[in-house]
């Protein structure tokens, strides 16, 4: 499901249209909830995972997920942001940042938001998937930072 919208195969709509055509199906309650987030904006399976263990920060309001900022060479979508004090978190799987030219391009890309006044945290898959909690704590220590305000001590 998450390839396919991902690729424009199908539109999270549609696949929702058909759940409901499908009351009695097996795993439909999974699969609902699996197409409420693709459709809120996870495109892969770490950014599932990031949504449920690490950009839901506690004493932070929530993310905006795949938002969207026009830089010189064109827009960018951030996995999360929270634009009020213009932070992004990038969640980096293997799969679309193991490269050495995708890496050259998450590198311009965070100079040129960077230029915007915005700061990049990327955390990458065994990271977010192994320290999530650490993960979150510096979110919330990052943001509170750039809000001008101390950063609280742990909030695992």
């Amino acid at each position: 499901m998450i390839r396919a919208v991902r690729e424009r195969r199908v539109a999270p709509e549609h696949m929702a249209a058909e759940l409901g055509r499908r009351p009695n199906l097996p795993g439909r309650a999974a699969l609902q909830e699996l197409l409420r987030l693709v459709a809120g904006g996870s495109h892969s399976e770490l950014e599932i995972f990031g949504v449920r263990h690490v950009l839901s920060v506690p004493g932070l309001p929530e993310c905006r997920r795949q938002y969207r900022i026009d830089l010189p060479d064109g827009p960018v979508f951030l996995d999360a942001a929270w634009p009020d004090v213009r932070l992004a978190v990038e969640l980096d799987g293997a799969a679309f940042h193991r490269s050495a030219p995708a890496r050259e391009r998450d590198l311009r890309r965070d100079a040129a938001l960077a230029a915007l006044g915005w700061q990049t945290l990327r955390f990458s898959f065994r990271r977010a998937t192994t320290e999530a909690p650490a993960c979150r704590a510096q979110i919330a220590r990052t943001y509170r930072s750039r809000q001008g305000v101390a950063p609280w001590p742990d909030i695992r």
